[in-house]
């Protein structure tokens, strides 16, 4: 169960984030959300020993990803491949790369679909994959075979950079990416940053559930972070915001935020 995932988190939600489901992680930067979505994906798939996960990352490169989990206490599982095209980003072209495409090529290479090798019309990706250095399964003893069943991508802000299409038709490449995540029956964790409270947007629209985190005076001279869901289908769960904090093991969520 994802709510068992993280520390506290079962005090939020009533039931668990349906799998399948497209979560927003959004909130101002040095919130937690790029940490929360590994804690929630590496803790679920230490109690779900067949299942696997891919965490595409386009700002942090792999190595200072897993140096930052570790600094939180985060456990690392290997089953949670690390697919770092920050890094790959610094040896291609960018002309005309689909990153879109290239991420649901990566996808469907790991969940082992036959529709892998026709997933993308485009030329430069399919060559860029070819030669590409993106991790794959080896090393990974026992976990070749094992198909992924939960996505995260960080972050949506990164991808809108490289992509620089005008609102509407990346709102329409937006909800084709959705639907591919949900015809593979991936729980996908999408991490959006965006100003503290932000009510409403487009993204909100599209997506299952949407978690906010954000940061709030606490005191005079303390600042704390919070968990606040905003939307979560087919679960119940609480609309109020929640202190998280940083423990020993992860992340974990304290009580109600006063």
């Amino acid at each position: 169960m994802f709510k068992k995932s993280i520390n506290g988190l079962d005090k939020i939600f009533s039931g668990d984030i349906p799998k399948g489901s497209i979560v927003l992680v959004t909130g101002t930067a040095g919130s937690l959300k790029s940490a929360f979505v590994y804690n929630i994906l590496s803790e679920y798939l230490k109690n779900n020993k067949n299942e696997k996960g891919l965490y595409v990352t386009l700002e942090e490169s792999k190595k200072s990803h897993m140096d930052n989990m570790k600094s939180l206490g985060i456990s690392i599982v290997k089953r949670l491949k690390i697919s770092d095209l920050a890094s790959f980003r610094a040896h291609i072209c960018f002309e005309d790369m689909d990153y879109l495409e290239l991420i649901k090529r990566r996808a469907m290479n790991s969940i082992g679909s036959e529709k892998a090798s026709n997933s993308s019309s485009n030329a430069s990706v399919k060559e860029n994959l070819k030669n590409s250095s993106l991790e794959t399964d080896k090393g990974l003893k026992g976990t070749a075979k094992i198909p992924i069943s939960c996505f995260a991508l960080d972050s949506l802000n990164a991808l809108y950079s490289l992509i620089g299409l005008e609102k509407n038709k990346m709102r329409n490449k937006l909800l084709e990416f959705f639907t591919f995540l949900r015809t593979n029956k991936l729980t996908s964790f999408v991490v959006l940053e965006m100003p503290q409270n932000q009510l409403y947007s487009d993204e909100f629209f599209l997506a299952d559930g949407v978690i906010e985190f954000g940061i709030t005076k606490a005191s005079q001279d303390t600042l704390k972070r919070y968990i606040q869901v905003r939307k979560m289908r087919s679960t119940k769960h609480s609309l109020d915001p929640f202190l998280i904090e940083v423990g020993n093991d992860g992340l974990k969520v304290v009580g109600k935020l006063l």
